[in-house]
């Protein structure tokens, strides 16, 4: 799971990196664009910044699911190494890595479907 995890925080980096490049673009090219032109880019970098957010808040949902697996993990060690009965907090970290797991998802999907309906214009 740990893995999985990982690989969608590299996913969700590298499509941080390109929302916040073509933010850049787009912030230093208004000033040289006629006023039409520029109205367009700003629309551009307001769904940008929404993809940014979202992209933040999942990343920060993966995170959380990889540290309460982590946290699983050692409390399943502990349990067993100290003779606990863990299995109630163990479950319940379980439930929240899920949980944490399904917002990073369907936060992603949001910001895909962002991608993929928001403004597609040219600008030169």
């Amino acid at each position: 799971m740990l893995t999985a995890v990982g690989t969608i925080i590299t996913a969700l980096t590298n499509r941080l990196g390109r929302a916040v490049d073509r933010r850049r673009i787009l912030e230093e090219r208004p000033r040289s664009l006629a006023a039409q032109e520029a109205a367009v880019a700003y629309e551009e970098i307001g769904v940008l910044a929404r993809r940014i957010r979202l992209i933040y808040f999942s990343t920060m949902a993966a995170v959380l699911c990889a540290l309460f697996v982590c946290l699983l993990v050692a409390g399943a060690f502990v349990g067993a190494f100290i003779s606990v009965d863990l299995s109630k907090l163990v479950g319940l970290l379980f439930i929240l890595a899920m949980l944490a797991l399904i917002s990073c998802l369907i936060l992603l999907l949001r910001e895909v479907f962002l991608a993929v309906t928001g403004p597609r214009h040219v600008i030169r």
